[in-house]
């Protein structure tokens, strides 16, 4: 009886260490200019679907433009107005739309063109609307 009892919290014991453990908590990313011109990866937007790679974004320009690559692996560009927090996306324009991620770029250069500003979260940096919903989740590497 005392052996099964121990090969039983054995077992009751691996099988907690399998359960979901709560995420330690995140700090909010700080809003400055400098973190928002290094260069940084889409993880998550409204109307996704699974397919190709991390689309990017990154300031240049002098702050006039957005560039990065694509979820096909392409460039892609835009003209931004930037005016710390607030940014306007204008037209996102990519040479290619040819790949598994295809449908994913059109959803997301039309969400870049309805974002307001930026704001820091414990998530990344979000792009979000006028209503202060989060349209884009950005992260970076690591």
């Amino acid at each position: 009886m005392i052996a099964r009892t121990l090969k039983l919290a054995a077992i009751l014991g691996s099988m907690a260490m399998l359960a979901p453990q709560p995420a330690a908590a995140q700090e909010e990313i700080e809003l400055t200019p400098e973190m928002i011109q290094q260069k940084w990866w889409i993880a998550e937007f409204e109307g996704q679907t699974p397919g190709g790679s991390a689309a990017t974004f990154e300031l240049a320009d002098e702050n006039r433009m957005v560039v990065g690559t694509t979820q096909c692996d392409t460039e892609w560009y835009a003209s931004i107005k930037l005016d710390m927090p607030a940014i306007t996306i204008d037209a996102p324009q990519t040479t290619a739309y040819s790949c598994q991620g295809s449908d994913n770029i059109r959803v997301l250069f039309d969400l870049m063109e309805k974002v307001t500003s930026f704001r820091g979260s414990p998530d990344g940096l979000e792009l979000i609307d006028a209503s202060g919903k989060r349209l884009i989740l950005m992260v970076q590497p690591g």
